[in-house]
């Protein structure tokens, strides 16, 4: 049997106060659903300026069952991933709680130029050396 879960970033449960996740560079994410993933009842979190590349969803927010996430923003985050999953979709949306914030996210299409402030973000986070070239 095997578990088609993952993350690259995860949480669950609620943040302390006003959470942050910034300033991330995620590559190359391997089993399904987001990068960027707040899992289950995640509540109070701000998940700006991360930079996302490849893999299957770029970001999932929970919904139904186990607990669907509340205040949360996501914003100014760049990624090459079309898909994203549960209530960060519009097919989804409508059944999820309010203060869902989802906003200002730049895709950048293949083989584009990423945007300065994506390069700095990845340079930011210390993601340098030939092993990274392949990358950005």
């Amino acid at each position: 049997m095997s578990i088609l879960d993952g993350c690259s970033l995860g949480w669950v449960g609620c943040g302390v106060g006003s959470s942050e996740v910034a300033h991330n560079f995620i590559a190359n994410q391997q089993m399904l659903y987001g990068s960027l993933y707040h899992d289950a009842r995640s509540a109070f979190f701000h998940t700006h300026d991360n930079v996302v590349v490849d893999g299957p969803m770029w970001l999932y927010l929970q919904w139904g069952s186990l607990g669907a996430v509340h205040d949360v923003i996501v914003e100014d985050n760049f990624h090459n991933q079309s898909v994203a999953g549960g209530c960060a979709t519009p097919k989804e949306a409508p059944t999820c709680p309010v203060n869902l914030t989802v906003r200002n996210n730049t895709l950048v299409a293949p083989g584009a130029a990423w945007p300065p402030a994506a390069l700095a973000i990845e340079q930011a986070a210390g993601v340098v050396g030939a092993q990274y070239e392949s990358i950005l």
